[in-house]
C-alpha cells in the first residue's frame, strides 16, 4: 500500500514538471497531455480546465499575460478542452474568462462555465467592475450561483468545485497564501496537474 501512494506521488509530480514546460514548447509537444484522463458525455470525450489566479496582477507585463493565455487556450482546444472554469474574482480570474470568450468567436464548440460563490459577488465593487463581470455572466454558457448572499466559507466552497472533475488547472500564482494558493493546494490534493503561468 505504501508503495502505491509513493508512485501516484511521483506521477503526480512527473505530471506537473511536464505542464510546467508548456510555455517553453507550446506548439512542440502534441503528445503530452496523453497524459491527463479523459470524461466521457454522451460518450464524447470531455477535457475541463479551471482557473485560478491573485485578484491584483502586475501592470507591467499585462500585454504578454494576455498573449499567453490566448496561446494556452488555442492550444488546449487543439487538445481537445472543451470546458473552461472560471470564478468570477478580480483580476486573473476575469481576465481568463475574457480570453475564453474571445477565443469562443473563433471557436463556437467551447464553453464557458462560471462557478461562483454568491450572487453579490461583485457587491461592493466599483461601478465599472461590476459591469464588466454582468457582461462576463451574461456571455458566459452557464452560470452556477453557490449561495443567494455572501457567507463565511462561500469562496472556499467556489475554489474547491472550479476544481472538481477538472483534468487541469490554469494558475497565476506567485505567493504561498490566500485563496488562489488555497486551491492549488486543493487541487494538487486532488491530483489535478497545475500550470503556473507566473512561471516562465
Amino acid at each position: 500500500m505504501h508503495g502505491k501512494r509513493v508512485k501516484k506521488g511521483q506521477n503526480l509530480r512527473a505530471k506537473v514538471c511536464v505542464l510546467r514546460n508548456i510555455l517553453k514548447n507550446l506548439f512542440r509537444a502534441p503528445s503530452f497531455y496523453a497524459i491527463l484522463k479523459e470524461k466521457k458525455k454522451g460518450g464524447i470525450a470531455i477535457k475541463v480546465c479551471c482557473f485560478t489566479g491573485h485578484r491584483t496582477l502586475p501592470t507591467s507585463g499585462r500585454l504578454a499575460l494576455v498573449q499567453t493565455l490566448d496561446k494556452t487556450v488555442e492550444y488546449l482546444i487543439g487538445e481537445g478542452f472543451t470546458e473552461f472554469r472560471a470564478g468570477g474574482a478580480l483580476g486573473f480570474d476575469m481576465l481568463a474568462a475574457l480570453r475564453v470568450l474571445s477565443a469562443r468567436e473563433k471557436h463556437p464548440e467551447i464553453k464557458l462555465h462560471l462557478i461562483l460563490p454568491c450572487r453579490d459577488q461583485a457587491k461592493r465593487w466599483r461601478e465599472g467592475e461590476q459591469l464588466l463581470w454582468q457582461d462576463i455572466v451574461d456571455r458566459a454558457d452557464s452560470v452556477q450561483f453557490l449561495y443567494d448572499t455572501y457567507k463565511a466559507g462561500c469562496m472556499h466552497a467556489r475554489n474547491r468545485a472550479l476544481v472538481d472533475g477538472s483534468d487541469l488547472c490554469i494558475a497565476y500564482i506567485t505567493r504561498h497564501e490566500g485563496g488562489t494558493f488555497y486551491t492549488c493546494s486543493y487541487a494538487q490534493q486532488n491530483g489535478v496537474p497545475i500550470l503556473n503561468l507566473a512561471k516562465k
